[in-house]
C-alpha cells in the first residue's frame, strides 16, 4: 500500500519555528497533556532534537523522552516527507510519512509496519496542532 506524502515538504515549516506541537488525535495510550518540542540542530541530513512530554493518566507522573527526527536524505531529491524518529533506548528506528502539513498549523504523521508477508498495520499515527496557530 502506498501512502502519498505532502508535496514540496519543508522541514523548516515543521520544526524551525520553535513552536510547541500538541497531539489532538494519537494512538491509544494512557498518556495525557502530551506535547512535542522540535529544535533544529542539523544541516544535512536535516534533523531536530525532539522533546516529548506526557503525563501518565493513572499515576499522574510526568514522563519525558528525547530523540531525534531526521528527514530521510534518500528522499531529498524527490521532496518526499519521510521522517525517521530515533530514540537512544529504542532498538528500531520509526519511519513516518508526513501526509498533511498546513502553514505551521497542523501536521499529520502516518506510520505502517509489516505484521507479516501479507498484512500491514498502522502504528503510532498522530495529528498535531501547532500552539502558535491556535487562536487564544
Amino acid at each position: 500500500m502506498n501512502v502519498n506524502t505532502v508535496d514540496n515538504f519543508s522541514f523548516e515549516r515543521l520544526s524551525g519555528n520553535e513552536a510547541v506541537w500538541y497531539p489532538v488525535i494519537s494512538y491509544a495510550n494512557n498518556g495525557d497533556c502530551q506535547r512535542v518540542y522540535f529544535t533544529v540542530w542539523g544541516a544535512l541530513p536535516l534533523s531536530t532534537e525532539m522533546d516529548h512530554l506526557w503525563k501518565n493518566v493513572s499515576s499522574g507522573v510526568w514522563h519525558r523522552r528525547q530523540g531525534r527526527v531526521i528527514w530521510d536524505e534518500s528522499y531529498y531529491p524527490y521532496g518526499l516527507a519521510v521522517l525517521r524518529v530515533e530514540y537512544p533506548d529504542a532498538a528500531d528506528v520509526m519511519v513516518y510519512r508526513v501526509i498533511g502539513l498546513e502553514d505551521d498549523e497542523f501536521a499529520i504523521f502516518y506510520r505502517c509496519v509489516n505484521v507479516n508477508r501479507r498484512n500491514r498495520q498502522g502504528k503510532n499515527n498522530h495529528i498535531y496542532v501547532n500552539v502558535h496557530a491556535v487562536p487564544l
